[in-house]
C-alpha cells in the first residue's frame, strides 16, 4: 500500500510539472462555494453566500461557484475560466451539474461558465442577459450586489430548490412531450399535405376531364358547322352548274363535275378524322376541312364566269353587228374618203371570222368565248372611231363671215358708241357718273364707268394664329 501511495503522489508530481511546463498558469484552490481572492466582496455577504450556496447544494446536488481575482495569468476570461471550472471540478460526475462565476475588478471582466448539464437550461444568450442585468452593479463597485444578483438569477433558471434528478426528469418529460408534440405535427402536417393533394388532384382531373368534355363538345358543333356550310355550298355549286349547263360544253362540265367529286371526297374523309380528332390535330383538320368549303366556292365562281362569258358572246356579237352596220353607212356618204370603207370592210371581214369560228367549233371552251368576247370588243371600238371620223369627214363646214359694226369705249366718259356704215355719228352721250363713296370733302376722282349690272363680290381676308467537469466553452462573458 505504501509503495501504491508513493507511486500516486509521484504520478501527481508529474502530472503538476507537466501542467506547469504547458504554460497554464496554477489553478487558485476551492475552498468553499465563494472564492474572494481579489478581496471585494464583504465578510458578511461571503459568509452569508458559502451558507447558501452550500445548503443549496445538498439539496439539489448542483454546484455554483464563484471566483474573484485580479489576475488571469496571461490567458483570456473565458480560457481562465473553463481551466478553472475543469480543475475544480465542479458539479456531479457523469452530470455536470455545475457552474462558475468568475470575476475580474482589475481586467473589468465578468464570465459565467456553464457545465454541460446546464447548457440547454441556462444558455449563452441567458448567461448574457444576466451579465447585462449587473453590469451598473459591477461598474459601480458593488461587487456583492452584483454577486447576489447572479447568484439569484442563476438558482431561478436552475430550477429552484429542486433537485437536479428531478429538474433533468422533468426536462426529460418535457423534451418527450415536445418531442411527441412535434411528431404529432409532422402527422398532422402530412395527413393534411396527403388530403389537400387529393383534393387538389380531384379538382384538377375533373377539370381536365370537363376540359376535354367542353373541348369535345366544341369540336363536334364545329364539324356540325363545317357540314352545314359546306352542303349550303353544295347546293348553290348545284344551282350554278344547272344555270350554266345550256351556256358551257359537256367536257367543261365533266371537268367542273370531276373536280367537285374530288373535293367532296376529301371533305368526308377529313371531316369523319375531325369527329375523333383530339385538341392538338383539330386546328390543322379544321383548316383543311375549311378549305374544302372554300374550293367548292371557287369551283361556283368559275361556272358562274363562264356562264357569264358565253351569255356574253351574244350580246358582243349583236352589237357588233350593229356598230358594222352603222359604220358601213356612214362611210358611204359623200365626202368620206376610200380608206374609211378599207378600214371597215376589214373590221366587217375580222367579225366574220370570229363569228364563223365559234358556229363551226362542235365544243367551243370557255377560253375561246373569253377571247372571241375581247376580239369583238375591239371590232366594236374600232368601227364605233371609223364611224365618227366617217360622220365628220362628210359634214361641211359653216364659213364665218364677220358683221361690219364696230364699237369703242372712251374710258374718260365711260360711254360706248356704236357705228355702221348708213348711220349718222352719234353725239356724245355720257352716262350718268356713280355716286362718291363718302359724304367727307375729302378730294376725290370719280370716274364714271357703265352700269353693266355686275356688281363685284366682297372678298374678306381671315387672319390665322396656332400656337461542463464539463465544460466547453458555454456560457457568456462581459465587460463593466
Amino acid at each position: 500500500m505504501k509503495k501504491l501511495a508513493l507511486f500516486l503522489l509521484v504520478m501527481l508530481w508529474g502530472f503538476h510539472v507537466a501542467f506547469a511546463a504547458d504554460g497554464n498558469p496554477p489553478v487558485p484552490a476551492l475552498k468553499a462555494p465563494v472564492n474572494d481572492y481579489a478581496n471585494i466582496i464583504p465578510d458578511s455577504t461571503e459568509a452569508a453566500l458559502n451558507r447558501s450556496l452550500a445548503e443549496y447544494s445538498e439539496k439539489t446536488s448542483n454546484q455554483i461557484a464563484i471566483l474573484t481575482t485580479d489576475d488571469f495569468g496571461g490567458l483570456d476570461v473565458e480560457e481562465y475560466s473553463i481551466l478553472v471550472a475543469t480543475t475544480w471540478a465542479l458539479g456531479q460526475k457523469g452530470v455536470d451539474n455545475g457552474i462558475l462565476v468568475t470575476i475580474n475588478p482589475v481586467a473589468r471582466k465578468v464570465r459565467i461558465e456553464v457545465g454541460y448539464g446546464f447548457e440547454g437550461i441556462v444558455t449563452d444568450v441567458r448567461s448574457g442577459e444576466i451579465i447585462d442585468s449587473v453590469k451598473p452593479l459591477l461598474k459601480e463597485g458593488r461587487y456583492d450586489l452584483g454577486v447576489v444578483e447572479i447568484v439569484r438569477r442563476l438558482r431561478a433558471d436552475m430550477g429552484g430548490d429542486i433537485a437536479y434528478a428531478e429538474l433533468k426528469a422533468r426536462r426529460d418529460a418535457q423534451t418527450a412531450k415536445d418531442v411527441e408534440r412535434f411528431k404529432a405535427f409532422v402527422v398532422d402536417a402530412l395527413i393534411a399535405i396527403i388530403v389537400i393533394a387529393c383534393i387538389v388532384g380531384v379538382v384538377l382531373v375533373v377539370r381536365m376531364f370537363w376540359k376535354m368534355a367542353t373541348l369535345r363538345r366544341q369540336i363536334a358543333e364545329e364539324t356540325d358547322r363545317l357540314i352545314a356550310s359546306f352542303s349550303a355550298e353544295e347546293a348553290s355549286f348545284h344551282r350554278q352548274r344547272e344555270n350554266a349547263k345550256s351556256h358551257v360544253t359537256p367536257d367543261f362540265l365533266s371537268e367542273i363535275d370531276g373536280r367537285m367529286k374530288r373535293i367532296k371526297d376529301n371533305f368526308e374523309h377529313d371531316v369523319n378524322i375531325l369527329a375523333h380528332s383530339g385538341p392538338n390535330t383539330f386546328g390543322d383538320l379544321r383548316g383543311e376541312v375549311t378549305s374544302a368549303i372554300y374550293a367548292v366556292s371557287a369551283l361556283m365562281r368559275v361556272l358562274r364566269g363562264a356562264r357569264e362569258t358565253v351569255s356574253g358572246v351574244g350580246s358582243k356579237i349583236n352589237e357588233a353587228e350593229n356598230q358594222i352596220g352603222l359604220a358601213e353607212s356612214a362611210v358611204m356618204r359623200s365626202g368620206v374618203s376610200a380608206r374609211r370603207r378599207d378600214q371597215v370592210a376589214q373590221e366587217r371581214q375580222r367579225y366574220e371570222s370570229i363569228r364563223s369560228s365559234i358556229s363551226r367549233s362542235p365544243s367551243p371552251q370557255v377560253f375561246d368565248y373569253l377571247s372571241a368576247t375581247v376580239i369583238l370588243g375591239q371590232i366594236i371600238d374600232t368601227v364605233r372611231s371609223i364611224r365618227e371620223e366617217a360622220i365628220e369627214e362628210s359634214t361641211p363646214r359653216p364659213t364665218y363671215v364677220p358683221t361690219p359694226r364696230q364699237s369703242s369705249f372712251s374710258p374718260r366718259q365711260g360711254n360706248y358708241r356704236s357705228s355702221s356704215s348708213n348711220s349718222k355719228p352719234s353725239s356724245g352721250h355720257t352716262s350718268p357718273s356713280r355716286p362718291s363713296r363718302g359724304d367727307d370733302d375729302s378730294p376725290r376722282r370719280n370716274v364714271s364707268v357703265p352700269d353693266t349690272g355686275y356688281s363685284s363680290p366682297s372678298v374678306s381676308i381671315d387672319t390665322y394664329s396656332g400656337g461542463g467537469g464539463g465544460f466547453g466553452g458555454g456560457g457568456a462573458s462581459g465587460d463593466f
